[in-house]
Parts: structure tokens; C-alpha cells; sequence
């Protein structure tokens, strides 16, 4: 309310300066106690506009408030013809002054509300559209209803039939924007499109609007009167440009602070607005220029503030709206009284039609030309564009302009503002209500069954959740008495595609024909075996449900791009040109993303920035021809006087004052003192460039002057120049002391000018030649190539962007599919298109990097510091809300987090990381120095050339593979054995970056640099079940296996120590695929689960019999092997995530499980909050049941060693070994073969084994 009040107040400060500052000598009058009245008529004018406005919301009433306001301005205009104090009060509205005042305020309002409010990517992509309807489409429209103007008027002439025609190819279809929106047309598309018509067409009807009315008072005559209008016309957008790059950098400065945003694009509308009215009168481009390119800043603000920017505007739209519409509705009336008839208002029906037909037509000739420009246009667009066509209230603005200022012509004008007036009212009355009919004539809203379907569903779960929702409630002892009916019949919904409310599910089936699908089924009831049977959808229903499919899945990506832009990892220019991406896929028949236009971007490259840098290279590949230096002593001075760098500063200087000397005087008089002198230094800059000229000779003469050195000097384009130059010098020398008595001064003059002009240019080219020769000019070229490099770097880098975030969408998109889509078919066709187009993207980038691995360094560093950033920013918002900092403090780090923020923005381009910091930068190095100069010691480094195989299916890894450059490829394809092994023992496929989705099927990925492979093939020494091959030059470090398992000697820790950091990384990205699938996870975001899945980790079971599980654990997920509840002896077989109403598990090695296997089980352990992992494996070993193993040392002494050993220094090596030693000692191996099937042992029969621990 504050903020609108402050709007308000505003208005009227702007409305009282205006009019005060404008007001001329005949309405000084208007000044007396009556003239304040005008402020109460506004004031009521808001009030007015503000009520109506919403009752008709409220009431969903067809019509637009603007006709409300017209209809009631023309009944007190009316009311003010018969009634005193009626046209004392409306005395405001029939001043001329006071209206031109308003609409110089009203104007730029509207103006930059448009242009504030469109979406400038879409804007741009269909621009050449926009400027095809707005320029020829409008002007054949304007010539059209110029014509039927004349027809139908025969007292106008012909500039006044111009200046019908021109004011009416103004559109303001924003009232009508709403049903776009709801229907199935291309909403965002036609939206920009007839958004932006409303600038264009407007910037083109106020100049011709200009032209026109200055050349009917006269002002503009000539031809070329009109060219230099349009010449000032044309200043306006590079002084928009420069205004609204001011605006943006302006904008940067005030990016959390709504008041001030709210006040500098007012300041930026009205100061551009008048500026440019005073510099060219152009202001309504200056002002569409400014608005558009304050709107592309716009997306970078947060939400909350960008809506209150479009309710401040919008606000103030509607506020001089009501204000300009009920006055000169007020002002009608005594306009028409006297020169208007009966049959004037019948003619209006006429203009409306013409009107009409003419917008159609012009939109029709040009329909070929629009369909090859931008998105596709079809004939049922071009219907919807014509009809949305709504007048620009901007329109009566300029047509009671024109009726109040041109004299002895009020009759044509005061037509003209009629018709205006009366095509404006019938198209909002008439096109503005039939829109919908005229969408559901054409097919555009109608809901497809698949939809109102899956409303239904939507409906139904949300009712269940009400449900359960008011049964919890009535157990709440405080709520129990509560009124549950009216609560039930309070949370009825609105179906949104039907006009009345659903009470419940009994009532949304009701008489409906979709009442027997349900989750995109039809079911047929069977009485023999009594159950509902699926039935196969039609064809037409099977498209229906592919298109609907396609479209969640659009919107969750769209909800994906979000949370990746919150979470730093895309920035405001991807996330926007992503989330077009998906909007102009909603629009098509398809609903697909083309990612042929992102792969396209990797190669795009600008035109200019290509040829600049050819060219650059070709400039500096070019070698210089080297001179050897003469034998000759003399020869050699010069060649060496020559080459230095103060003789080239000498002869720049030379050859600038010579070119003083032509510039100051052609014909020298030699009578005087100071001709004399001006002819002795033409004669001394002969003289120095005759040196000049016999000392370059001599430079390049090596042995023989006339052998050697002229066929040398001449071999240069520059050389041959300079002596041309010198003979012309000589003779204009020659010419100005002996011919100057013969020859006639005027002659003279004219031919001295002649050579003058020649020899300076010439002059100014060897400035040029010379200055090619300094070496800070030599940079030049290599700077230029350096930035042309960094643009076309630029331009990669977001495709980078684009791509890696793409590709991220689409694998969590993977995750997630069998939640949004049930059916089979489907659901794997749409599960191959994302595979597919994740591997073309991965192999994209792969190259890319390859190519360009300073991009993909770029993009990678960026993102993660903006990642961490964020949840650094998110600690800071914890500690604030659990009173760990106050505002101050909170303030502080906030500011803090803002300064890295903005020093991210400000990075240039990175580096790609040095081999050995890829090394230590593998997750599970964890920063152990020791460790990893070990590895590093003794790593070994492979070379791959295109389809080497890398390791065959079948054979072991026999080590761990890092790949520091190229591309490798994997290919699995399962088969009987593995999927047998998976599905009886939980033995995982030996594969690298598998999804649980995709075990049982065939598939293949790209490894990029950083990745690592053949850790599970390692640890557990089975053949891999898949083939690695190198798709480019590729080059990997190797870690053997023998190296991996002294590393793991070497941190033995059984809850955190090399091995199980290993499994860790093994498990993570499965670890998160199960745990998106439980339902107490659904809720969270996949960033969230990762960050949960983090604290996780995988002990060394090797020891366990019968596992506990206690309080301190979250969550259990099997990584690999089986388990067996021991209570309810349900079997789990990895990959799985364990109950959580389990308490103990029966592990391989206990004697409660008849089958040996050599196949060890992991487990990865989530621990609650505030518990530590050492914790909880301490408490689980005091209970458990272990192997019988002799000399071995508990966990609790082992961690009382670690704790040791991490804060002792090098004299406990020793020590650390020793415990090494002795978690080796434990392990033990089985060689019996894995049978086919687990069976468990009754407890009664066998007696478990127990191993006491001193502690």
C-alpha cells in the first residue's frame, strides 16, 4: 500500500507540474478556485478505473475496463452539457493545454510499459518478422484505409487521409494477451510477436504522425525537409543505446533494492523521454530502445523484484489510463455536437470493417516472406495476429491532438478524433470478447482428453491429501470440535477446465467421458476373472498421451534449469535461453528440443570476428623480408641508421611537417619574407626525403649499389612510393618558383590544390608504412587476435554452459522419468531420445574441450565456485535462523559472499589444470599428502590413438585409469551371466558410471578428462564387462594394481580409509538414483540428495557376521552383495536401499547363511545429524557379531591410534603401520563357488559365534 500510495502521489506531481509548466496565456483563466477541481476529477478518475477494474476480474466479465472508463467519460461529458457544476468540474478536460500536457506524460508511460514488460530473447528471434508487419505490412495498411478514408469523407484531403491511416496502424493488444496465453496457439511467440508490433508500428506511426501534421501547418514543404526529419528521427536509438547501457550499468548497482530499481527506471523512461524530444524528436524510439534494453537486464534480478517493477508500471499504466480515457470520453461530447451526425456514427462500423480487412490483408500478402523469417507462421496465426490487432489508446492521444491544434479544419479533425474514438471502442468490444470464440473456431482451445485426464489424477491425489490432511487435524485435541463440513466445503477447488467447482471424486467422474481412464489408461472390467484390464489406447490417444508426456517432461526441465540457476551452476543469460528453448518447444506439435541448434553453437562463429581473425593470422605469419647487412663500412652505418628507431621517429616527424607545409598555403608569394621562407622548407623536406631515400638505398645494397641495391629498394610496394613522392615534390618545388609569374594565379590555385591534395594523401599512407615498422604497432595484430579470440572463446564457453547443463537436465531427467510417465512404450521411447542426445552433447564437449580446453576449464572453475558460493550462502542463512550470528554479523558475511560473487563475474578466462593437479584432485585422494605422493610416484603414464581398446570386455582392469586428455568410450551390453550374478547375488556389473536404470540394458558413454575407470574392476579382481575404447588422441595415468593395494596398506582405516573412499565414489552416483526413488526423498531436489548422500560412507565389513543397526544411522543402502533381515528373513540384494524398520542384517559370513560366496558386502551408512562415523561404528561393534579372528585389535583402540596419528607428527609412521598390519591380519577369503540360491538357516538349529572384544 505504501508503494502505491508513493505511485500515486507521484502521478499527481507529475500531472500538477506538467500542467502548471504548460499552461499558455488564453487558459490563465483556468487559475482561479475552480481550477483545482481538475486534481478531484483525476483523483476520481483512478478511484473509478481502480473499482471497475476489479469487479471485472472478480466477476471474469468479458469486457476490458477501458471501454467502462470511455462509456463513462462520454455520459459526464453528457451530464456536463446540461449541468453547471458538472462542466465546472469537467472544465479540465475541454482545455487543449491540459490533455497535451497529460499525454506528454502518458506517452513515455505506455511506451516504456511495452517495452519494460517483453521478452527480449524472443524479441530478437523473430525481430526480422516484426520489422516485415510493422514496416511494409503497415504501410500497405495505411494505404488501404487512407483509401477508404477519402471514399467515405469526401472533405478530407489527401495528408488528412494519410493521417487517418497512420494513426491507426498503432496496435495495444495487452488486453487480450490473457486468452493467448490459456489457449494452444504458440502463446510466447504470437505474445512477442504482437508485443512487438506494438513498438515497431508505434515508433512508425509517431514519425509519420510528426511528418504529416508539420507539413499540414506547414513547417515541412521540401523533400528534403522530410529526409533530415528522418535523419533526426534516426538519432534516437544510438542515444537510447547509450542512455540504456547507462540505465544497465545503473541497474547492476541497485540489484537488491526495489525502491531504487523502481525509482531509476522512472527517472530512465521520463529523462530519456523529454531528453531526446529536446536533442532530436525522436523521443519514442529513444524511449522503446531504453525500455527493451532495460528489460534484458530485467531477467537478472530476483523474482520478487522483478514483479514488483512490472506492478509499479503497470500500476501506472492503468492509473493514466483511467485518467486519459474518462477525459476525453468527457471531452467527446462537445467535440461532436455541432459538426457530427447521424450518419458519421453509422460510418463507423464501415471504417471498423475496412479496418479489419485491410490488417488482414496486408498480414496475407506478406505471409511468404514471414514464413521463412523466425518461427514458422501458418494461416490460422495470421487470422489470430489480424484479429488481436486492438487499437493503441496512444491513438486518441494523437487524434484529440489533432482535433484541439489545427485550425479552420475542425470539422475533418474532429472525424477523424470520432472515428478514431469509435474503432477503438469496437475492437475492444468486439474483437477483445470474441477472441476465445474465434480460438475455439480455429482448433486453439480445445483441452485435449490426455490433459483434462491428468488433471483429473491431479485433482484426485490432492483431495486425498486434504483427506488425510483434515483426519490428522481431527486428532489435534485442540482442533477436534472444529466445523470439518464447512472445512470440507471451504477447500473445494476450481477445475481449471471447467466452469464449475469439483466437490469431490464422485462429482469430477461424473457423466464425463474420460470417468474410466485413469493415469492415462482405459480399463475394461472382466467378470470372469473380476478385475480391470487395461485397454490399449487408439492411435489418436496414443499421440495424445506422447505430446502430454513430452510436455511434463519439458516442465521439469524447465523446474531443472531453475534450481541449477539458484544453485549458481547456470548463469541469467543460459538459464533464459534455456527456458526458451523449452517454452518454444511447449509451442510446437512435437514439444521436442531441436539440440541441433546447441551443437550447432559450438562451431557458430560471427562473420567479422572470422574474418578479422584470418586475416590477423595471415598478418602475422607473413615474414618480413630479411636484408643481410652490407659488407661496405658506409653501407653498413646506413643499414644500421635506417633499422634504429629514432631515424623512423625522424622521417614520421619529417612527413608530418611536410604535410604542415601543404595544408597551410598552395601559392606561396615570394615577395615576402614568409613565402621565402615556406618555399626553403619545402626545398628542406625535399632534401631530407632525397637523404632519406639514397640512405635506404645504401641500407639494402650488400654489395654493389646498382647490381644489388635498386633492384632490391624497388622490390617494395612503399619503396617505389616514397620516390614517386619525392619526385613530385621536387617538382612542386620546381613549379612554384619558376612558373609562378607565367602561369595565372586562379590556374595556379587550382592546379597547386590539385597536387597538394594528392601528395598529403600520399603523405599520410607513408605515415602508415612507417609506422608498420615501430613495435608497438607490431603488437597490434596480436592483440586484435588475442580479443577476437576471447569473443569466439566466449561464444564456446556458453555453448559449454549450455551443453553441461543440458546434459545434467537430462540425466536427472532419466532418474525421475518412470515417476512421470507410466507408460512403457513411452517411456523408453523417451528414454532413448534423452540418451541419445545426452551422448551427441557429452561427445560435443569432449571435443570441445579438447579443442579448447581453456573453455572448458573456464566454465568448470566458474561453476563450481558459484556452486560453493551458494552453499556457503545457504550456511550463513542456517547459522542466522539457529542464532548463531545476528542481523550485523549476517549483514557482514552476506556482503562478504557478494564481493566473491561479483569478483566470479569479473574472471577472464582459465587455464586448464596441470596433470598432477587433475591427480590430486581425484575425490577419493582426500588431500592425504602422503598418499598421494606415493601414487604419484609411482603412476605411469598411457597413449591412446583413435579405436585403441583400452580394456576388452572380459579382461581385468588390473588398475585404475585417470584420463588427463581425449575422449574414451564404453559400451555395455549385458548379458545372461552378469545379469544372473546381479539378480541372485547382487553382484554389479564391472562397469564405470552404470545407473541402476540402465544395468539390465545396453548402453555406452563418454569419459571427458578428470574421469576415472576400473576402480571396481580393481578391488574386487573381476573381469570387466565392457569395453573402454579411445575415441580421439587420448592419454591417461595408470595406477596398477599392486601400487592401489600398498596405497590401501597405507591407510587402512576400516570406517573412512583409502579403499572405502574408493567404494564411496563407487557407490555415490547409485546411492542417489536409489534414494530420489524413496518417498520420504521425493520431496527433496537432486542437489539436496547429493549434499545428504555426501556425508555417507562405506566401512570394511569384512569382519561382520550380524550387522546392527541403531539410532545413529539415517540410512543404509547396499552397494554390492546381499543381506538378510534377521527378524523377517526378507532377503536384499544390492543395488537397494534397506528399510529403515530393519535392525539387524545377516551378512554373508554368518553361519545363519548356508552359501559361501567370495563376494564382500558394502554398505554405504548415512549417519543422523550430529553424529560422526567413528561414532557409529564404535556403537555397532559393541553389539555385533563378528568373525572369530585372534590378535586383533578393536575399533576403539584403532581410533584411539588414528586420533593419534593425525595429531602426532613423523614419529608415529611407525605406529601407523603397525595398525596396518593388524587390519590386514583380519581378513579372510572363501573359495567356495556362489550357488544359485540363499537359503537361511533357522536360528533354533545354529548357534551363532561370538567374538568379546577387550575394549
Amino acid at each position: 500500500m505504501l508503494r502505491k500510495s508513493l505511485i500515486f502521489t507521484l502521478i499527481f506531481m507529475f500531472c500538477r507540474t506538467a500542467v502548471s509548466y504548460s499552461l499558455i496565456e488564453e487558459d490563465k483563466e483556468l487559475l482561479d478556485d475552480n481550477f483545482y477541481l481538475k486534481y478531484l476529477f483525476w483523483a476520481a478518475c483512478i478511484v473509478f478505473t481502480g473499482v471497475s477494474r476489479h469487479l471485472i476480474r472478480s466477476y471474469d466479465i468479458g469486457i476490458s475496463y477501458s471501454i467502462v472508463c470511455i462509456f463513462v467519460g462520454i455520459l459526464w461529458g453528457v451530464a456536463a452539457l446540461y449541468n453547471p457544476w458538472v462542466y465546472k468540474i469537467t472544465k479540465v478536460a475541454q482545455s487543449n493545454t491540459i490533455v497535451f500536457s497529460l499525454g506528454r506524460l502518458y506517452v513515455p508511460t505506455i511506451i516504456f510499459t511495452t517495452a519494460f514488460s517483453i521478452d527480449t530473447y524472443i524479441f530478437y528471434k523473430c525481430l526480422a518478422q516484426i520489422l516485415i508487419i510493422s514496416g511494409p505490412a503497415a504501410l500497405l495498411c495505411v494505404l488501404l484505409t487512407s483509401a477508404m478514408a477519402e471514399l467515405i469523407q469526401d472533405k478530407l484531403t489527401f495528408v488528412q487521409c494519410l493521417m487517418f491511416g497512420v494513426i491507426s496502424i498503432s496496435i495495444y493488444p495487452m488486453d487480450v494477451l490473457g486468452y493467448l496465453k490459456e489457449s494452444n496457439v504458440h502463446a510466447k511467440y504470437i505474445i512477442s510477436l504482437l508485443h512487438g508490433e506494438t513498438l515497431i508500428a508505434t515508433v512508425l506511426s509517431s514519425h509519420l504522425y510528426y511528418c504529416l501534421f508539420r507539413f499540414e501547418e506547414g513547417w515541412i514543404a521540401k523533400w528534403y525537409q522530410f529526409v533530415m526529419s528522418f535523419a533526426r528521427f534516426t538519432l534516437g536509438f544510438p542515444l537510447g543505446y547509450i542512455l540504456g547501457k547507462l540505465g544497465i550499468h545503473l541497474m547492476k548497482f541497485s540489484f537488491n533494492s526495489t525502491p531504487q530499481l523502481m525509482l531509476l527506471t522512472t527517472a530512465a523512461c521520463y529523462a530519456g523521454y523529454f531528453f531526446s524530444r529536446w536533442i532530436a524528436t525522436a523521443e519514442i524510439l529513444t524511449t522503446v530502445v531504453i525500455g527493451v534494453m532495460m528489460a534484458s537486464e530485467r531477467h537478472a534480478l530476483p523474482e520478487e523484484t522483478q514483479q514488483a517493477l512490472q506492478s509499479q508500471w503497470k500500476l501506472l499504466s492503468c492509473a493514466f489510463n483511467g485518467i486519459i480515457f474518462i477525459t476525453l470520453g468527457a471531452r467527446a461530447p462537445s467535440l461532436f455536437k455541432d459538426n457530427m451526425y447521424f450518419k458519421h456514427y453509422i460510418l463507423i462500423f464501415v471504417t471498423y470493417l475496412v479496418a479489419n480487412i485491410s490488417r488482414f490483408l496486408s498480414l496475407v500478402v506478406f505471409l511468404p516472406i514471414l514464413k521463412r523469417l523466425g518461427y514458422e507462421l501458418t494461416f490460422q496465426h495470421i487470422i489470430i495476429c489480424a484479429w488481436c490487432g486492438l487499437k493503441n489508446p496512444l491513438t486518441l492521444v494523437a487524434a484529440s491532438d489533432l482535433a484541439g491544434y489545427i485550425p479552420n479544419k475542425t470539422e475533418q479533425t474532429t472525424w477523424i478524433f470520432l472515428h478514431i474514438l469509435g474503432l477503438y471502442v469496437l475492437m475492444l468490444l468486439i474483437n477483445g470478447t470474441f477472441l476465445p470464440v474465434l480460438l475455439r473456431t480455429l482448433g486453439f482451445a480445445e483441452i485435449s482428453t490426455t490433459r483434462q485426464v491428468n488433471m483429473n489424477n491431479c485433482l484426485k491425489y490432492i483431495y486425498e491429501s486434504r483427506t488425510r490432511m483434515i483426519t490428522i487435524l481431527k486428532m489435534d485435541r485442540f482442533l477436534s470440535d472444529a466445523n470439518w463440513p464447512l472445512v470440507v466445503s471451504t477447500t473445494i477447488l476450481k477445475h481449471p477446465y471447467k466452469k464449475t467447482n469439483v466437490t469431490d471424486d464422485q462429482n469430477m467422474d461424473e457423466n464425463e467421458e474420460e470417468a474410466d481412464m485413469f493415469l492415462g489408461y482405459r480399463f475394461t472390467y472382466c467378470p470372469d476373472c473380476q478385475k480391470h484390464i487395461p485397454n490399449e489406447p487408439s492411435p489418436k490417444e496414443f499421440r495424445e498421451m506422447t505430446k502430454e508426456a513430452r510436455r511434463r517432461v519439458l516442465k521439469l526441465k524447465k523446474t531443472i534449469y531453475s534450481r541449477q540457476y539458484e544453485n549458481a551452476l547456470l548463469t541469467r543469460d543460459g538459464v533464459r535461453t534455456l527456458h526458451q528453448a523449452v517454452e518454444i518447444a511447449l509451442d510446437t506439435e512435437e514439444a521436442k528440443i531441436e539440440v541441433e541448434g546447441l551443437l550447432k553453437m559450438f562451431d557458430r562463429e560471427n562473420n567479422v570476428c572470422k574474418y578479422l581473425r584470418n586475416h590477423l593470422q595471415t598478418i602475422l605469419q607473413t615474414k618480413t623480408d630479411a636484408h643481410v647487412p652490407p659488407r661496405n663500412k658506409f653501407y653498413l652505418f646506413c643499414y644500421r641508421m635506417v633499422n634504429h628507431m629514432l631515424y623512423l621517429l625522424f622521417v614520421a616527424c619529417t612527413v608530418s611537417f611536410n604535410i604542415a607545409l601543404l595544408t597551410v598555403d598552395s601559392v606561396p608569394n615570394l615577395m615576402d619574407i614568409m613565402g621565402q621562407l615556406e618555399v626553403a622548407c619545402h626545398f628542406l623536406a625535399f632534401f631530407l626525403y632525397f637523404l632519406d631515400f639514397w640512405m635506404r638505398l645504401f641500407s639494402v645494397s650488400h654489395t654493389s649499389v646498382w647490381k644489388v641495391g635498386f633492384p632490391s629498394f624497388f622490390k617494395s610496394f612503399w619503396s617505389i612510393l616514397v620516390f614517386v613522392l619525392m619526385l613530385l615534390n621536387l617538382l612542386l618545388n620546381i613549379f612554384m618558383v619558376t612558373l609562378i609569374e607565367t602561369v595565372g594565379t586562379q590556374t595556379l590555385h587550382y592546379i597547386l590544390e590539385i597536387v597538394t591534395v594528392v601528395v598529403a594523401s600520399f603523405r599520410v599512407l607513408e605515415i602508415f608504412a612507417r609506422i608498420k615498422y615501430f613495435s608497438w604497432f607490431l603488437k597490434i595484430p596480436t592483440i586484435g587476435l588475442k580479443h577476437a579470440d576471447m569473443r569466439v572463446n566466449a561464444h564456446r564457453a556458453f555453448a559449454y554452459e549450455l551443453g553441461k547443463n543440458y546434459i545434467s537436465g537430462e540425466e536427472e531427467i532419466l532418474e525421475n522419468l518412470h515417476r512421470i510417465v507410466d507408460n512403457e512404450k513411452i517411456r523408453m521411447d523417451l528414454k532413448n531420445t534423452a540418451e541419445e542426445e545426452r551422448h551427441t552433447l557429452s561427445r560435443k564437449l569432449a571435443l570441445a574441450q579438447k579443442t579448447r580446453p581453456v573453455v572448458a576449464s573456464t566454465v568448470k572453475t566458474k561453476a563450481a565456485t558459484r556452486a560453493v558460493l551458494n552453499s556457503m550462502k545457504d550456511d550463513i542463512h542456517e547459522l542466522k535462523v539457529s542464532g548463531w550470528v545476528d542481523d550485523n554479523e549476517y549483514n557482514k558475511l552476506l556482503k562478504s559472499i557478494a564481493e566473491r560473487y561479483k569478483y566470479v563475474s569479473t574472471m577472464n578466462f582459465i587455464e586448464s589444470s596441470a596433470p598432477k593437479l587433475i591427480f590430486q584432485e581425484v575425490p577419493y585422494m582426500a588431500n592425504d599428502n602422503v598418499l598421494i605422493n606415493f601414487l604419484w610416484s609411482n603412476i605411469a603414464t598411457r597413449k591412446y590413438d583413435p579405436g585403441d581398446i583400452v580394456i576388452d570386455e572380459g579382461e581385468e582392469a588390473n588398475g585404475i585409469y585417470i584420463l588427463v586428455t581425449g575422449l574414451l568410450l564404453v559400451q555395455y551390453i549385458p548379458n545372461e551371466t552378469v545379469l544372473n550374478l546381479l539378480k541372485e547375488t547382487g553382484s554389479l556389473p564391472v562397469i564405470d558410471y552404470l545407473c541402476i536404470s540402465s544395468m539390465e540394458q545396453s548402453n555406452y558413454e563418454y569419459f571427458i578428462p578428470g574421469n576415472t575407470i576400473g576402480e571396481l574392476s580393481t578391488l574386487t579382481k573381476r573381469s570387466y564387462d565392457g569395453r573402454i575404447t579411445a575415441d580421439t588422441h587420448s592419454e591417461a595415468f595408470f595406477l596398477s594394481a599392486d601400487t592401489i593395494k600398498r596405497a590401501i596398506q597405507m591407510d587402512p582405516d576400516p570406517v573412512n580409509g583409502l579403499e572405502c573412499r574408493i567404494w564411496k565414489s563407487i557407490g555415490f552416483k547409485m546411492a542417489i538414483e536409489l534414494m530420489m526413488r524413496v518417498p520420504a526423498y521425493r520431496t527433496l531436489t537432486h542437489d539436496k540428495i547429493q549434499y545428504f548422500v555426501e556425508r555417507a560412507f562405506v566401512p570394511n565389513l569384512s569382519n561382520y557376521k550380524i550387522f546392527v543397526v541403531n539410532e545413529m544411522m539415517h540410512d543404509i543402502i547396499l552397494l554390492e552383495g546381499f543381506v538378510i533381515d534377521y527378524n523377517t528373513r526378507d532377503i536384499y540384494k544390492a543395488p537397494c536401499y534397506i528399510p529403515r524398520a530393519v535392525q539387524k542384517l545377516v551378512l554373508p559370513k554368518s553361519s545363519l547363511v548356508t552359501v559361501q560366496t567370495t563376494l564382500e558386502t558394502k554398505l554405504m551408512i548415512v549417519p543422523a545429524k550430529d553424529y560422526n562415523e567413528y561414532d557409529i561404528m564404535f556403537s555397532v561393534e559393541e553389539v555385533a557379531t563378528l568373525v572369530d579372528t585372534t590378535n586383533t585389535k578393536c575399533l576403539h583402540h584403532l581410533i584411539k591410534d588414528k586420533l593419534l596419528l593425525t595429531s602426532g607428527d613423523s614419529r608415529h609412521k611407525s605406529l601407523k603401520m603397525a595398525v596396518a598390519n593388524e587390519l590386514k591380519k583380519s581378513k579372510t577369503k572363501s573359495t567356495e563357488s556362489v550357488k544359485s540360491k540363499i537359503t537361511f538357516v533357522s536360528s533354533g538349529t545354529l548357534k551363532d559365534s561370538k567374538n568379546v572384544f577387550d575394549t
